[in-house]
């Protein structure tokens, strides 16, 4: 059987999830042979993401455009899927599933859109989630959802459509000597012996990033030889660094901006916290667990399905104290602490393997193109 060629269609190409989960098939595609075209629908100064992705060979065409239903920028999507030789179009975020699914309907291709989150992207108006919705149900052949409840939340909206799971993917990290490790908290300022909580993601409301800031402020005072890391950036930073300061834990409080060393800033830290009030299957938190770290995550989305109690535990979102009770309970148990890390790393050896997944993606393309079984 030939190689299936696939044209993905992504809002933009910032660090996230979804870019992520594009740079793990980029990988796997190399490694199957496998071509792949990807346009992202605004223009991107050179970033992390865009470097891995052109390291693995992927060709990438930039269509910006100053709104969303711009006809020059739908055209030229409509005539770059036109003359591609792709065989389908696989859709990632809103932008996308708008107009790459209408695009490749128009020109004759099977699309399937990625859902990545469970509920709506709070980002956009009412309208916009309906128009979504619309061009998911009648111009894909089917939807892809990246876990269980982010299938079910999204199914009463999608009618009768199909919906494929493919549970997300991370690779297993290489080990990080203790030299390195230490050599990144003396880095970052923090102290050999310090607790350290970490999380990773974009600096958006969603992810409620406040919430562990209080969170961490408040177990600050029974442990102050603890720190916190926030990898990433966005529009909430400066927000987030003032409420730091005004809980006094602005010096160990450590906003890093995005990163190409996360694997180590991971190795170097001693619990994993997602505050996140929405969220689909969560690759943070999936590398987290990859790396051997404890988690404390918000019941949402399906984290449910990625947290094991041998190694996590869930609280409710906006629950700053149950996270402060959860983290000391990891914390003061150093031998409990590295049994959850042995079996945090056997259960992602078990589950999150980006080839099994890549193997379950090609089978979905395979129902989109009308060759494989729907049941």
């Amino acid at each position: 059987m030939k190689n299936i060629r696939v044209l993905h269609v992504i809002d933009q190409l910032r660090i996230g999830g979804a870019q992520k989960l594009l740079v793990t098939f980029v990988k796997e595609a190399q490694r199957r042979s496998m071509p792949v075209e990807i346009v992202c629908l605004r223009r991107e100064n050179p970033n992390l993401v865009i470097s891995e992705l052109e390291k693995y060979n992927a060709v990438i065409t930039y269509l910006p455009a100053g709104k969303l239903l711009d006809p020059g920028r739908f055209w030229r999507l409509l005539n770059y899927i036109r003359h591609s030789q792709a065989d389908l179009v696989q859709t990632h975020l809103t932008y996308a599933n708008i107009l790459g699914s209408t695009a490749a309907y128009l020109a004759g291709l099977p699309s399937a859109a990625t859902l990545h989150l469970a509920g709506p992207d709070r980002r956009y108006s009412r309208l916009r989630e309906q128009l979504e919705t619309f061009c998911i149900r009648f111009f894909c052949r089917l939807a892809i959802a990246v876990g269980p409840e982010t299938a079910r939340q999204q199914a009463s909206r999608l009618g009768s459509k199909k919906i494929s799971v493919v549970l997300n993917a991370v690779e297993l990290p290489p080990p990080v000597s203790a030299a390195r490790i230490q050599e990144v908290r003396k880095e970052l300022g923090i102290n050999p012996d310090s607790r350290v909580f970490i999380s990773v993601g974009r600096f958006s409301i969603v992810k409620a990033f406040h919430v562990l800031i209080e969170a961490f402020a408040a177990y600050h005072k029974q442990d102050p030889n603890s720190a916190l890391l926030l990898v990433g950036d966005g529009k909430m930073r400066a927000d987030w660094e003032q409420l730091a300061e005004d809980l006094g834990v602005s010096g160990d409080v450590l906003f890093t901006g995005l990163r190409d060393d996360v694997p180590d800033l991971l190795a170097a830290s001693d619990l994993y916290v997602c505050s996140s009030t929405v969220e689909g299957t969560p690759l943070a938190v999936m590398e987290a667990i990859s790396a051997g770290l404890p988690v404390v995550a918000t019941n949402v989305g399906d984290l449910p399905v990625l947290i094991d109690p041998g190694f996590g535990i869930l609280v409710e979102p906006d629950d700053s104290e149950a996270i402060v009770d959860a983290a000391a309970l990891i914390l003061k148990d150093t031998d409990g602490r590295q049994n959850m890390a042995d079996a945090a790393r056997v259960y992602a050896s078990a589950h999150f393997s980006s080839g099994a997944w890549m193997d379950t993606l090609l089978a979905v393309y395979q129902i989109v193109l009308g060759r494989g079984r729907s049941e």
